[in-house]
């Protein structure tokens, strides 16, 4: 296990900041070494174009990252090399850039993606694989159980009951019983049409109503294609289980997006939802400071905040702001993956930069966070641009990764079987396909442990009704991490 602490030189780079310190130069840390592994695509002459464009998307040596892996069967807009090269020229707006390549540059591009292809078959399977035995880390030992497989999953919640309900691409919400994937699904969820890319994906996060037990309202995240605008339409939608089917649907709100892997919900002590909308921005042509993440009319890049049946509290900080979406909380966000309050009702988000810049932040009332002015990340592009950090009235992350693990779903712990992780943060990775453990100290980190590693692309984190950690993985494993003993 890797344990990181914020203090002595090191290799590599992980920085620890806050608003009060932003000025303060970014620590070192110290690293475990990571085991080596030959890499026989290192030396092609298209490895460095892909490590600077499409590494950060795809994932080091394409296995995939936010962005699908390239080194699997499944090839979405075809395998041929004018397939290739009609993809890397012309993009898929709104989810892929467009790259301007010289010829010689773009089929040495294609001649690197192949033999990744061929290469990672052979060397990167371990990746899917629960490990077995005790794994022991700095503060807790435990095992990872295997509870359930599912297809294309992408989220979890607990019922009061101690059910799982897991959102699935297919337009389903799957059900854990006893530990026991039931094989009858909850059906009936109205979704026109399945979305293209991201395999498929069309229901995404998953949360309930605070007074659930009383009300029975459970909140879905759904994403469908749109046949104006930016191709995504996101709606928040609510509904019931009843007879075991989805009632009582309401859509809550909706809104054109080009992102597919954000929305994610949490509901804080009072009973109001919170709600991120992405923004990665990597075909943004405009003036940085024109984009859809920093304008208060656009829903895109921004944590929204509103009651429980989709309103705007009159206490939003930009209710009258003339022309301003009244539902915006923060902006200046890039792509949320992970929203989570701790147990003293602070709102945490993690975040996914671009070629570096992954951030954990604070979310504050009315605040900007800078994307794409400010970022500790860089473009995926080939338009050179200097690095902005840092600029006052926007706000710092508490933790800055570079190189970007690709976080995703957090959770804080809030159980008793880990005594020694109580109110700790988890966050779980796509690239590096890791968790992480923090530890905070006053909303700032003091320690990073890495506890697990090389499982599959961790798509959600959370708290079971057991106290133990459970994992939601891309590959649609649904994991335990119990103790040991």
């Amino acid at each position: 296990m890797k344990r990181w602490i914020v203090a002595a030189a090191g290799a590599g780079l992980l920085m620890s900041v806050t608003a009060a310190d932003a000025q303060v130069p970014a620590k070192a840390i110290v690293r475990a070494p990571a085991p080596e592994r030959s890499d026989p695509t290192a030396a092609l002459p298209g490895a460095k174009t892909f490590n600077e464009l499409c590494a950060g998307c795809h994932g080091a040596r394409a296995v995939g990252a936010e962005g699908p892996s390239l080194s699997d069967e499944y090839w979405k807009h075809g395998r041929a090399d004018a397939d290739l090269e009609k993809a890397i020229r012309g993009g898929f707006p709104p989810t892929m850039a467009a790259f301007d390549l010289p010829a010689p540059q773009v089929k040495d591009l294609i001649a690197y993606i192949r033999t990744a292809f061929v290469a990672t078959l052979v060397v990167d399977r371990s990746v899917q694989q629960v490990p077995a035995g005790v794994m022991r880390t700095e503060a807790a030992d435990f095992r990872v159980e295997t509870v359930a497989k599912l297809a294309a999953p992408y989220a979890f919640v607990f019922l009061p009951d101690g059910r799982a309900l897991i959102t699935e691409a297919s337009g389903v919400l799957r059900v854990v019983e006893k530990g026991k994937l039931l094989p009858q699904a909850i059906e009936g969820i109205p979704i026109d049409k399945p979305l293209n890319g991201a395999a498929g994906r069309r229901i995404l996060n998953i949360a309930l109503h605070p007074g659930y037990a009383r009300n029975g309202w459970i909140y879905l995240t759904i994403a469908e294609p749109s046949a104006v605008g930016r191709d995504v339409l996101m709606r928040l939608v609510r509904g019931k289980i009843q007879n075991g089917r989805w009632a009582e649907h309401q859509i809550l709100f909706e809104t054109l997006t080009g992102e597919s892997s954000t929305a994610r919900m949490a509901f804080d002590r009072d009973g109001y939802l919170f709600l991120t909308m992405g923004f990665s921005g990597n075909i943004y042509v405009g003036a940085p400071e024109d984009a859809p993440s920093l304008d208060l009319s656009d829903a895109n890049g921004k944590v929204l905040r509103m009651h429980d049946d989709g309103r705007a509290p009159a206490d939003n900080p930009f209710v009258n702001v003339e022309g301003a979406l009244k539902q915006v909380w923060s902006y200046g966000h890039r792509q949320s993956l992970g929203l989570a309050f701790d147990a003293n009702g602070v709102l945490w988000e993690s975040e996914n930069g671009a070629r570096g810049g992954d951030e954990m932040n604070i979310i504050r009332k009315g605040a900007n966070y800078g994307w794409p002015v400010v970022t500790w990340g860089h473009r995926y592009d080939s338009v050179p641009r200097i690095a902005m950090p840092e600029m006052d009235g926007v706000e710092q992350p508490v933790v800055s990764w570079a190189p970007s693990p690709a976080v995703s779903a957090i959770a804080f712990y809030a159980g008793n079987v880990f005594p020694r992780w109580k109110e700790n943060l988890f966050v779980g990775t796509m690239k590096n396909r890791a968790l992480y453990r923090i530890v905070l100290k006053d909303n700032r980190q003091v320690l990073q442990e890495e506890v697990l590693r090389g499982i599959d692309r961790i798509r959600d984190v959370g708290v079971g009704p057991d106290g133990c950690l459970y994992l939601l993985t891309d590959g649609g494993l649904f994991l335990r991490l119990a103790p040991a003993s």
